[in-house]
């Protein structure tokens, strides 16, 4: 009996390929019937500060290059970023876009709601001003999200330095969205509260949704009418002495999902209940701030049927490590962010109304 290894050796192959792409398609579709939604405050990301560069994993890579990894490490479908600065000259039409940036780093798929900006410009010297916005990035593939007339609405008056005259509003952008088979839909909004009245602004962010409930008129029309889920992220800037003020708001008769984000399994900080990265690492008046609500994806008490897991990115330093002393490289690290992402995962199939 004559034994052909070449022919093993072949059907070996195609058995091995053949698993690999079983695989592959498994977890693609489990992936697909998750939805991960997350938030990020990446500090005063101007077009020049997302083309500087940082050392990540042993080598120089530019900050928006970087974000475009982690949104596809982490297979992020939603994102809500705050601090996102567009530099105008004055007097003239000329603005940079940072957000090009950005979106060259994301598949294809990936679609962003910029919205208007949501407070009066910084003025940046004699010359130029920076226009802070909340963008809301999706992937088209998975999530469909759309926008009224309102999509930019008022969570009150912001906080007045002696300069200014006249009090102004912070505004709260948000979104309709659906998932692709339109059995998974929610109300999305970005918030990035000022800190000084970050309460106020995070009451005022309520009233904000409740407001779109009641308001018909403002919804596309394929919205179902008895839909009440929402999605509040964004950087709330709320420390533990007035974290109190979610246990007081009412959207539409629902309470909060009042699940605090974990860190991850093999965090170096599990004892911080999500907090400043720059008070991680540098404790800076730690009896304080070492508790801060910072951060966090909060949605509707509805929505609990399908929140599977919110978790703290605490091993975005892992990206940071030094390759030969094994430490993390703190320039990069905070020069990237003094903020920690959350994530949060939903499951597609259990949205029952």
């Amino acid at each position: 009996m004559t034994i052909n290894l070449n022919k093993i050796l072949i059907v070996s192959l195609v058995l091995i390929q053949s698993f690999f792409c079983f695989a592959e398609v498994s977890r693609s579709h489990e992936s697909h019937q998750k939805l991960n939604i997350a938030t990020w405050n990446i500090r005063q990301s101007t077009y020049d500060k997302l083309q500087n560069k940082i050392q990540v994993q042993g080598k120089k890579l530019e900050v928006y290059k970087f974000i475009g990894q982690w949104i596809n490490d982490r297979e992020i479908d939603v994102f809500a970023m705050q601090e996102l600065y567009e530099k105008h000259q004055l007097g003239t039409d000329i603005s940079d876009n940072p957000l090009s940036l950005i979106l060259s780093q994301m598949p294809p798929s990936f679609k962003v709601l910029k919205g208007s900006e949501i407070r009066s410009p910084i003025v940046k010297g004699k010359t130029s001003q920076w226009k802070e916005f909340c963008p809301i990035f999706y992937d088209s593939a998975k999530v469909t999200c759309q926008v009224s007339e309102d999509q930019m609405m008022s969570i009150g008056l912001d906080y007045r330095t002696a300069a200014q005259t006249e009090p102004e509003s912070r505004l709260m952008q948000w979104a309709y969205c659906q998932s692709e088979d339109k059995k998974f839909d929610f109300v999305m909004s970005c918030l990035h509260a000022n800190f000084k009245i970050a309460a106020e602004h995070v009451r005022g962010s309520a009233d904000v949704i409740n407001q779109v409930f009641d308001q018909e008129v403002l919804w596309p029309r394929s919205m179902r009418k008895e839909n009440l889920d929402f999605i509040l992220a964004g950087d709330f800037n709320l420390d533990r002495r007035t974290s109190s003020v979610f246990d007081n708001l009412v959207f539409k008769d629902q309470s909060l999902d009042n699940v605090l984000p974990d860190f991850e399994k093999d965090s170096r900080w599990k004892r911080k209940s999500f907090t400043k990265l720059k008070d991680i690492y540098t404790f800076s008046e730690s009896r304080k701030r070492s508790t801060d609500i910072y951060d966090d994806v909060i949605n509707s008490q509805y929505m609990g049927e399908s929140l599977v897991v919110k978790i703290v990115d605490s091993l975005i330093d892992d990206y940071f490590i030094k390759p030969k002393s094994n430490r993390v490289d703190m320039e990069s690290l905070l020069s990237l962010s003094d903020h920690l992402p959350v994530i949060s995962t939903f499951d597609l199939s259990t949205d029952k109304d």
